[in-house]
């Protein structure tokens, strides 16, 4: 779901962060993705996720980011905890071991770099 319209040399995937905000809505006890973009190269996802809703360990095929957009949820990789609230921008290496669990109701971008 692309939030605004694609054009041929650029797109303009979320106008504003109240627009992306209303795009990912939280739903009791969930984790929930929603495509914003997608290219050959490139994937971003938004994820909202519910206070107590968890990402369990997993990997990527490809490095990837994490934008904290809004909320309070912790990333664990490589045996270390990191805040992921708005404003945090996160890097993961592709295969690294690591999951995602939300303190209060939060809000994030994450973007998957590289084919898979």
């Amino acid at each position: 779901m692309n939030l605004a319209p694609v054009v041929t040399d650029h797109a303009l995937l979320v106008a504003d962060s109240a627009a992306l905000v209303a795009a990912l809505p939280i739903e009791p006890g969930r984790v929930r993705s929603h495509r914003l973009f997608k290219s050959e190269d490139v994937t971003v996802l938004g994820v909202a996720m519910d206070a107590g809703a968890a990402m369990r360990e997993h990997v990527a095929a490809v490095p990837i980011l994490l934008h904290g957009v809004e909320g309070d949820a912790v990333l664990e990789v490589s045996g270390a905890r990191h805040p992921l609230r708005a404003g945090t921008i996160i890097h993961v290496d592709a295969s690294v071991p690591h999951a995602v669990e939300a303190i209060e109701p939060t809000r994030f971008v994450l973007v998957l770099l590289g084919k898979h």
